[in-house]
């Protein structure tokens, strides 16, 4: 019997987000696989069902005190993994990151415990599983453990947050490299991510590969934007409400269109939670009382396939993402499927689906002014705007379809393992 578990972060722990990358990926698995267990890392809400056949949970890495409560991690400091591994992230590690390098190794040294528990009550072993890490974090390092001890096969997928040095958590190099030795394969989600792994360990370039993720279209229609005629704009996007997704230059650029534009009434629509969405909630409404014409709807995080209701229902005419650092973008996967150009900045692995065939792509360092300006610029012109819509649903058949793209990979990962 062929079984592999699939490590995430918070799925199908309700995250909203993860769940868009993870859900495709079983479903393909299902098809290649007798028994497919998924084990989420974190709690983030209330558990949803996954529903689908062969698909079995397990939550008690989640739902450990181990790692609910830090305290209770301490002790993993002085394991025998983290002991071994200690010397190397200090001898490795700036000054300022020696106790964040030690804190990572603990987490990975906790992973490992609760793993072995869970492989063990599951009777999965090394003949008859693979581990699959979805995200390159700490679990990578317990199944890389794993791996070298009893010889369980694993491959992972790499992102954007997970990956980036500047983000995030500390990874010390020295773990880093433990899990790509182990790695059959680990899988970038962009080619901007591929090439910055490959470059940053060069010893692992051939195992470090290209597999893009993709997104489904539910329904299989394509959303209406406005008639000339209406005079009206609106404006979409789907993100977390942090830093790094910038949006309060979304803010900025509707609030300069509204401007410029006194004729047209200018709607932004925003999904997504984050720790900014209450200043971002103020800003907008200081920017609705100054611009008449200004219509902005924050709405928090939404369910999938509500989000979906909003392509369908609403008429929209652009998505906007100018994050200071992303992976590959979903949310622009999402959009050119229903046939919505983009605005974007060349940033990460956005361009790798957004080009001047089907959206504008600005210059990372472009203001609000420039980006409303280009914009109005070319209002008028409804061929290029009909074209650019066309050639956004023809480029997410070809190159970001979901389901052709995880069967795929699917099948991939299935000759990755070899039953014995």
């Amino acid at each position: 019997m062929a079984n592999v578990v699939v490590f995430t972060e918070n799925y199908p722990y309700r995250c909203f987000t993860e769940g868009v990358f993870v859900k495709p990926d079983l479903e393909a698995l299902c098809q290649e696989f007798e028994r497919i267990i998924v084990v989420p890392l974190w709690q983030s809400g209330p558990l949803e069902a996954i529903n689908l056949p062969k698909v079995e949970l397990d939550t008690s890495l989640a739902e450990s005190a181990l790692t609910l409560h830090k305290a209770l991690r301490l002790p993993h400091l002085l394991s025998r993994f983290s002991l071994k591994k200690l010397p190397q992230i200090f001898k490795e590690s700036p000054l300022r990151r020696l106790h964040k390098g030690a804190f990572y190794a603990m987490n990975a040294s906790v992973a490992l415990s609760l793993v072995k528990k869970i492989l063990k009550r599951r009777d999965l072993r090394p003949d008859n599983t693979l581990l699959y890490t979805f995200w390159f974090n700490h679990l990578a390092q317990a199944c890389a453990y794993l791996h070298n001890k009893d010889g369980y096969k694993m491959v992972g997928r790499a992102h954007g947050y997970d990956v980036y040095e500047n983000l995030g958590t500390y990874r010390p190099p020295c773990l880093r490299k433990m899990a790509l030795d182990a790695y059959e394969a680990l899988y970038a989600v962009s080619r901007k991510t591929q090439q910055y792994l490959q470059h940053t360990y060069p010893d692992y370039a051939d195992i470090i590969q290209l597999r893009y993720l993709g997104s489904l279209r539910p329904g299989n229609f394509i959303t209406h934007a406005h008639k000339p005629e209406e005079k009206a704009l609106t404006f979409f996007s789907c993100s977390r409400v942090i830093d790094i997704k910038n949006l309060v230059l979304n803010l900025e650029v509707v609030t300069e269109m509204a401007k410029i534009n006194p004729g047209l009434s200018i709607k932004w629509i925003h999904v997504g939670d984050g720790p900014l969405l209450d200043s971002l909630r103020s800003q907008a409404k200081e920017k609705m009382k100054s611009c008449s014409n200004l219509k902005i709807e924050l709405t928090g995080p939404l369910p999938n396939d509500k989000v979906t209701d909003i392509y369908r229902t609403e008429k929209i005419d652009w998505t906007m993402l100018f994050s200071t650092s992303e992976g590959l973008g979903i949310a622009l996967v999402e959009s050119i499927s229903y046939g919505v150009p983009a605005l974007i900045t060349r940033t990460g692995g956005m361009p790798e689906v957004i080009n001047d065939t089907c959206g504008i792509v600005f210059s990372p360092h472009s203001t609000s002014q420039e980006i409303a300006k280009t914009l109005t610029s070319r209002l008028s012109e409804t061929e290029w705007y009909s074209t650019l819509k066309f050639n956004a649903s023809q480029r997410w058949l070809q190159c970001f379809q979901a389901i052709k793209l995880r069967q795929s990979f699917a099948k991939e990962l299935r000759c990755k393992y070899k039953e014995t």
